[in-house]
């Protein structure tokens, strides 16, 4: 007697000697059969599909349909802060949240380029190390945080379906007693921009804020406090891409852990957790197609 079952995210199917039905089965022979990463609840009535938080492959097991892909890379890390004795003290800027790239690819079990996907998804850019002066002639520089990870979608013979390149990271912050003072860049993106952290000669400097997926970071509002990092973007009902805080001078922000988002800047503070920058989130895959 012939049988189908699914175990840990594969159909398995047994067939009698006289052959195999798939009408006998319980399934048509358009049936979408998939493994590979998550299931994914689509949220989309006459919507199933697929999502990756980490490198795998998508493979077909049975059928032919459009597959809408959406690919995130990972956001970059926030800048790191520049303590200076003598109280000058200078944030990093937030980091930018991912790229994105979209595409409709047509899976089926009968081509092999198709029938299974690399995935491959970007980690979080690094956060920037905080700089420290404790002497006058030397300014404090921090360092730029890192650039998000890429993340793509390639068929088994090498075609490029998505890939999504990760934005640079938020610049550092700078203190120098005899000169220039300055909160960090926040990082921009593909699509949007990052803003100037505060740089008007105060000793007390807030960070930039990094690019949103779906919008340009704010302008610095007070100055010692870093400016907000651009808004989130919502693409085939997945929520993406936030973009991150600059360093205030005296405390970090947190970031916020969503899939593409930034680290945020690191604080102009003479401390070891404060001044260094935010890691990047990591981005996601996501595939989804009608029932």
């Amino acid at each position: 007697m012939d049988s189908i079952w699914f175990f840990n995210q594969v159909w398995y199917i047994t067939m009698p000697r006289s052959g195999f039905s798939a009408k006998s089965a319980g399934f048509t022979g358009n049936s979408f059969i998939t493994s590979g990463g998550t299931v994914w609840n689509t949220g989309v009535s006459g919507y199933e599909g697929r999502y990756f938080t980490s490198n795998g492959t998508f493979t077909v097991l049975n059928g032919t349909r459009d597959v809408e892909i959406l690919v995130i890379s990972g956001g970059s890390g926030g800048g790191g802060g520049a303590f200076m004795s003598y109280g000058i003290y200078s944030g990093g800027g937030g980091g930018a949240a991912g790229n994105r790239a979209t595409n409709t690819v047509t899976c089926t079990l009968g081509i092999a380029n198709v029938r299974s996907l690399a995935i491959t998804v970007g980690a979080g850019g690094a956060g920037g190390a905080r700089g420290i002066s404790y002497n006058p002639s030397l300014p404090a520089q921090g360092s730029q945080g890192g650039t998000g990870g890429t993340s793509s979608v390639l068929g088994s013979t090498g075609t490029n379906f998505g890939t999504a390149t990760g934005p640079t990271g938020g610049g550092g912050g700078f203190s120098y007693y005899f000169g220039s003072k300055y909160g960090g860049t926040g990082a921009s993106n593909s699509n949007f921009s990052g803003t100037a952290g505060y740089n008007a000669g105060s000793n007390f400097n807030g960070g930039g804020g990094g690019a949103g997926a779906g919008s340009a970071a704010s302008a610095i509002v007070t100055y010692y406090i870093g400016a907000l990092g651009g808004g989130a973007t919502t693409i085939n009902n997945v929520t993406f891409g936030y973009g991150a805080q600059g360093g205030n001078y005296n405390s970090r922000n947190s970031s916020t852990l969503v899939d593409g988002s930034g680290g945020a800047g690191g604080s102009g503070a003479d401390d070891a957790t404060f001044g260094p920058g935010f890691t990047g989130y990591r981005g996601a895959v996501y595939l989804r197609w009608k029932v």
